[in-house]
């Protein structure tokens, strides 16, 4: 019976540090991919009906995202994130389809960070791409530009279990293009008006960490 005891104490108190030397090894690698609600507090003035109204319609869409992050330590993190949106509007005369999608390496730190709950920043540059899928009198007209931005975010994180979470990130980008590309009657016009870019999106989803 001693034996039993102490082989069953043994086995016990090995399986104990392995959960222990599990729960302590924190993960290093973050990937989450969510969606939502967009808005572009300005949106392109190279649309097909350049009013207030008709602006203000094409400002609400959908967004989404996906990122990666590097932890070395719990509170710092470095990745890459790629974010789009997508807002549509039509009038009798025609239509607009607005695309975005932006790339930029990541920098984020938590000062809240616990084994439930996280709370972050993170802040980034890189190239944001715009697309105006439109139409008019029924022809097809495109315009594109890319230039360079800058974005902000707060990120929140419950954490389901040592890999699963589900997280929000609220991001603000801000971006100004200079030149812009249109093609339509196919030709293609460079147009030297600035187009102002303020994608701001407000998105929930999963988080995995491995």
């Amino acid at each position: 019976m001693n034996k039993k005891c102490m082989i069953g104490g043994i086995l016990f108190s090995l399986l104990s540090l392995t959960l222990y030397g599990q729960e302590k090894d924190p993960s290093h690698h973050v990937f989450s991919v969510q969606a939502g609600y967009g808005n572009l507090f300005k949106s392109s003035k190279l649309l097909t009906r350049n009013t207030d109204a008709y602006r203000s319609k094409l400002r609400d869409g959908i967004a989404w995202n996906a990122s990666y992050y590097y932890q070395p330590i719990p509170d710092l993190g470095i990745g890459i994130l790629y974010t789009g949106q997508t807002s549509e509007s039509a009038h009798t005369e025609g239509a607009d389809q607005l695309y975005t999608h932006y790339f930029a390496p990541q920098f984020a730190v938590h000062p809240v960070n616990s084994k439930r709950f996280s709370l972050g920043l993170h802040v980034g540059a890189g190239l944001l791409m715009f697309r105006n899928n439109s139409e008019v009198f029924g022809k097809d007209r495109i315009v594109k530009s890319s230039s360079l931005g800058f974005n902000a975010g707060l990120k929140a994180e419950f954490k389901l279990s040592s890999h699963w979470g589900i997280g929000v990130d609220c991001l603000f980008i801000t971006s100004d293009a200079l030149e812009s590309k249109v093609d339509y009657h196919n030709e293609t016009i460079d147009v030297e008006q600035p187009n102002y870019l303020r994608p701001f999106s407000v998105t929930g989803g999963l988080n995995y960490r491995f």
